[in-house]
């Protein structure tokens, strides 16, 4: 069995990332949905060429990995396989060698009797329900391509660490998130647009970062909600009179951005809020509230 990543480069590994050939048989790159088919190249372990977390992670793919019938890309096995390709990728992007704690990490079943460090798996099915990596040493950017690969994660947690760049849009499109964290990092650019089928998130805490830009106008229509904090970033644009949508809302905490206009009169159709924060911003005098 022979590892062959596209390119040299972590960044690269990624997204194009591995395909195994055992027997001379080449098993084709479909057999997970985000490479994408192109030329492949042995792959050069000269010092200085690989990381150390992209080798590690390879040659835990090679031994961990099991392919089974392509024709049915949805075997239990296949679905597992993916999911600790998905977390591999996720140790070596956010600095896994560098973590607090990684126990268990690219040895063993992610969900086995002892699960891998932060990691929770539905104990039936054995996929992947929650990763809470929070306060974990963790530094680098958010793979947006892992997460097709969790079909049944609930809970995502990575608070309280030195995450950069931009929050994938790929995160958003799980339809069994209820819980989503990545407050205190260093993320930028704009809040990505929440899909109409992710039906059932509940908490999603943004806080603490670098955002900007407005409010996604979806984010109005994520009725389950019941916390939303987004304080302590750089948004711009108001409050859309549409909020009173969140019917289930308790907590709203958008305090300490750069909001203007006026406070809209329908926060007080939220008869479940319990928790407003709104100061800090840039509203006009002349409030409707």
């Amino acid at each position: 069995m022979v590892c062959v990543p596209a390119r040299n480069s972590l960044s690269e590994l990624s997204k194009k990332w591995v395909v195994l050939i055992d027997n001379s048989r080449e098993f084709p790159a479909l057999a997970f949905p985000f490479l994408e088919s192109g030329e492949f190249e042995m792959m050069d372990t000269s010092p200085g060429l690989v990381s150390i977390a992209a080798i590690l992670s390879l040659l835990f793919l090679c031994s961990r990995v099991v392919l089974t019938d392509f024709q049915n890309e949805d075997t239990l096995n296949e679905v597992l396989a993916r999911e600790e390709v998905g977390l591999a990728i996720l140790y070596s992007a956010t600095s896994g060698p560098s973590w607090q704690e990684k126990d268990g990490w690219l040895t063993g079943d992610a969900c086995g009797p002892i699960p891998w460090y932060g990691i929770s798996c539905d104990k039936l099915s054995r996929k992947v329900t929650a990763i809470d990596l929070s306060e974990n040493n963790l530094a680098g950017t958010l793979p947006g391509e892992i997460f097709p690969l969790f079909l049944s994660l609930r809970r995502f947690n990575l608070a309280f660490n030195a995450l950069n760049s931009i929050i994938p849009s790929t995160l958003f499109q799980l339809r069994s998130l209820e819980y989503v964290s990545l407050a205190f990092n260093q993320f930028d650019g704009t809040i990505p647009e929440i899909p109409g089928t992710l039906t059932i998130l509940e908490e999603l805490d943004l806080s603490c970062n670098s955002l900007s830009g407005t409010l996604p106008s979806s984010l109005y229509s994520s009725r389950a909600l019941l916390v939303l904090n987004l304080y302590q970033n750089l948004l711009t644009g108001s409050i859309n009179p549409l909020i009173d949508r969140l019917t289930n809302l308790r907590e709203l905490r958008l305090y300490a951005n750069t909001l203007a206009g006026t406070i809209p009169s329908s926060l007080g159709n939220l008869t479940l809020l319990s928790v407003l924060e709104l100061s800090v911003n840039r509203y006009g005098t002349a409030l409707a509230l």
